[in-house]
């Protein structure tokens, strides 16, 4: 152990050794972004070659875009040229390239407005189409692109500015992008800078960004923006006056809506309103497939504008999950707003009262309101449907396997929560 850790502390301080920045008081986390960057070799300079609080111009946008996208090299012997003007001969590679690419407009049709200020919202736009989304696809519109990587989790809602974009931000949130995948793949921004060389993976590794299992807070940084909070109305009463009557959790399993809770989540509600991430509300349109026994249910949401995405997880079976795993719980504990826990893999057949399959007992806490919330494994596949606790155990939570939403037809036009109660209370006439 000693020895290795030696060696990574060598090559570190030989890599870090490249930048001209010293921090001998507490670093300031822009700083580091900007230092990293450097070292990986996607930025000029470094940290002290920056004033990190000064506006960054589009020019730097695309060319740090064209970085990251690993195609630096093939920008330099692209052919096509986009027509602009005002573009200086060291940048013309890159902005061609990006234009070539459907990555970046101009702001008319000779100027690429090299020298203006970049916004958020710009910033974004340009990374969403290097991702694979299409705002004239109507994936997303410029004006709400910083939010719409939020609800997606492609974006951290801490590395987005609220007001202008500065240097240090546009570092931030570059750094931060690497282990996104790129949409509808497995491949994240980082395995493609690996495989064209763009970057070295000794220097990737001696980094620590290419890790294969997350810690809780790379996870609550990935995965947070998946899961939400609910809100559940038994009566037109409580929901007119927003008073909830219970709450729950739920996540998302699709970029379209389809979400997870336990039955008992939301049985007997008229009205399910969830909270996102971002603080966009949405509701449950329709249950798809649920079933009591199990202590499931699969539903549509609604969507905050006709534009929307959700982050979301890849679902695995109860086969992919041992005893002994590190696992983490997202949920909504007292409805305080989504929480991480960690903890074990205790046992994957607890056989518990008023649950019809074995339950995944494990040690990640939760609480009253975590009930629909998603249990994780380690490396950020939901395995689990946080449900409850035994009675009288210590540290033994309760989570439905995610077998019966695997299998489940979610083609089907499913129901109303206002047709599920009138279907209950008919049973219940009977």
């Amino acid at each position: 152990m000693k020895r290795k850790l030696l060696a990574i502390f060598c090559t570190c301080a030989l890599l870090l050794s490249l930048s001209v920045s010293v921090m001998a008081t507490t670093p300031d986390p822009m700083a580091i972004s900007a230092d990293t960057l450097y070292t990986l070799g996607l930025l000029d300079g470094s940290a002290s070659s920056y004033d990190l609080s000064s506006t960054p111009s589009r020019l730097t946008g695309v060319t740090m875009l064209v970085r990251l996208a690993g195609a630096e090299t093939t920008a330099q012997s692209y052919g096509k040229s986009a027509g602009f003007t005002d573009v200086p001969a060291g940048a013309e590679s890159s902005v061609n390239y990006a234009y070539g690419q459907n990555w970046v407009n101009g702001v008319s049709a000779t100027t690429f407005g090299s020298y203006q200020g970049l916004t958020a919202n710009a910033y974004c736009a340009m990374i969403l189409r290097m991702l694979g989304y299409d705002d004239s696809q109507g994936d997303f519109s410029i004006e709400t692109a910083a939010l719409f990587a939020q609800r997606l989790g492609i974006l951290r809602d801490d590395v987005v500015p609220a007001d202008g974009l500065t240097m240090g931000d546009l570092c931030n949130i570059s750094l931060d992008i690497l282990t996104v995948t790129y949409r509808d793949s497995e491949e994240t921004i980082l395995d493609r800078l690996l495989s064209t060389g763009a970057v070295e993976t000794y220097v990737v590794n001696a980094l620590g960004l290419n890790t294969t299992e997350y810690t809780a807070r790379e996870i609550s940084d990935q995965y947070q923006a998946a899961v939400f909070s609910l809100d559940c109305y038994y009566t037109e009463k409580s929901y007119g006056k927003e008073e909830p009557d219970a709450n729950a959790t739920a996540f998302f399993i699709s970029e379209d809506g389809l979400a997870v809770t336990n039955h008992h989540s939301i049985e007997d509600a008229l009205y399910v309103v969830g909270t996102l991430s971002t603080g966009e509300t949405v509701e449950v349109e329709r249950v798809l497939a649920y079933d009591a026994d199990i202590d499931f249910a699969v539903v549509q949401m609604s969507k905050p504008t006709d534009d929307s995405l959700f982050a979301y997880f890849d679902i695995l079976p109860s086969d992919s999950v041992y005893a002994g795993d590190v696992c983490y719980s997202l949920s909504n504990p007292l409805g305080l707003g989504v929480a991480i826990t960690s903890g074990e893999i205790s046992n994957i057949a607890g056989e518990a009262a008023g649950y019809a399959l074995d339950c995944i007992v494990n040690t990640a806490t939760i609480s009253q309101g975590s009930s629909g919330g998603a249990l994780i494994n380690q490396y950020g596949d939901a395995i689990g449907i946080t449900a409850g606790a035994y009675t009288y155990g210590n540290n033994m939570y309760l989570a439905v396997p995610l077998d019966p939403v695997i299998e489940a037809d979610l083609s089907v036009e499913g129901w109303t929560l206002a047709e599920l109660v009138a279907m209950a209370e008919a049973e219940l006439e009977d």
